[in-house]
């Protein structure tokens, strides 16, 4: 089994809102929140040294100058709204904080869609003793004006905005501590895809591990699971789908106790017979948060997808009356070192 590996930050946060926003950007398509962690002052190589998790808000009704969020995970809404995130954080440099950036997707004057950032703060997590500094509580920030890649490039300081920003930090719950605490040592995710990640790392471990006669060997490991989980994880319509469907089969098992390797296996058996399925053999338009023409085209096959899925309990009927891709079976390696490897 996957053993707890400790680091220096792991922790909860919720969004509770946006105040005094500006409203004088008209054609608004969405609100977003991006959150990364961000290395003040690049003595890592690079800035921003961690993924970039994002939120989608919404505007309070009837006051367009405060943004709330969802905390609700009833299925009604995407994950993307889901107003939670988990921090996974091993530096030690105080110089290394968290950036939240606030900005909106609305059309330009050539109607074309932009985001544009109205804003961002940082919360530090490392104090001068080399510890987390987070205390569970409610912290509010004003927000600074631009984009913070600008600050450099610019030359000159960046200026307060109205903007307030307010989250609440907590511990990770108990329901899903041990999946946090299987996952990298750098990630900001959201929880409610932690006993995913889980299965992902259990997995992979399992592999790497104890089906290698050589585990130095550099010999191709093809596995449509494990090559694919990393890529899939970003395209947050196909992980809601996986979930919505994971958890329904959660409760199909009653309170039944069931051995990790088991679980993972069963999940393992959903994730190719969906997502393996939607991103490999289904033709779909690549996921892109800012077309929602996009958006809608992926909605509707992934719709139909489900309601054969549910009734028929594997792909097969719907490949069998859509066209589909080739799969090529180099493509199934794992990458450990790639741009969606999960380290």
């Amino acid at each position: 089994m996957l053993r707890k590996r400790r680091v220096r930050v792991s922790k909860i946060f919720r969004l509770l809102h946006v105040q005094n926003v500006p409203t004088n950007i008209s054609g608004v398509h969405c609100r977003l929140i991006r959150i990364c962690l961000f290395d003040l002052t690049g003595r890592t190589g690079r800035q921003v040294v961690s993924n970039v998790h994002t939120i989608k808000a919404q505007a309070r009704p009837r006051v367009e100058q405060t943004w709330i969020f969802i905390s609700k995970t009833d299925g009604e809404h995407s994950s993307i709204e889901f107003s939670d995130f988990f921090v996974r954080s091993n530096y030690i440099q105080t110089d290394v904080v968290i950036l939240i950036e606030v900005s909106v997707v609305h059309n330009d004057a050539n109607a074309k869609l932009v985001e544009t950032p109205l804003g961002y703060a940082t919360l530090p997590i490392i104090g001068d003793s080399g510890h987390c500094c987070l205390q569970n509580k409610t912290y509010t920030r004003t927000l600074l004006s631009g984009n913070f890649f600008e600050k450099n490039s610019a030359g000159s300081a960046p200026k307060t905005t109205q903007i307030k920003l307010s989250l609440r930090v907590s511990d990770v719950n108990e329901a899903i501590v041990s999946f946090v605490d299987s996952l990298p040592d750098i990630l900001i995710w959201n929880p409610m895809f932690a006993r995913l990640g889980f299965y992902y790392r259990r997995s992979l471990g399992e592999v790497l591990l104890k089906q290698r006669g050589n585990p130095m060997s550099g010999e191709l490991i093809c596995d449509p699971f494990l090559a694919t989980f990393p890529i899939v994880a970003e395209q947050l319509d196909v992980m809601d789908l996986v979930r919505s469907l994971w958890v329904e089969k959660l409760k199909s098992y009653g309170n039944k106790k069931r051995e990790e390797s088991e679980e993972t296996a069963h999940f393992r058996e959903v994730y190719v017979n969906t997502a393996f399925v939607l991103y490999d053999v289904i033709p779909m338009p690549e996921f892109d948060l800012l077309n929602p023409q996009v958006l809608a085209e992926r909605f509707a096959i992934l719709k139909a997808f489900k309601e054969q899925y549910v009734t028929n309990t594997d792909p097969l009927k719907y490949l069998s009356t859509h066209r589909c891709k080739p799969v090529d079976i180099f493509g199934q390696a794992i990458d450990l070192i790639g741009r969606h490897a999960i380290d």
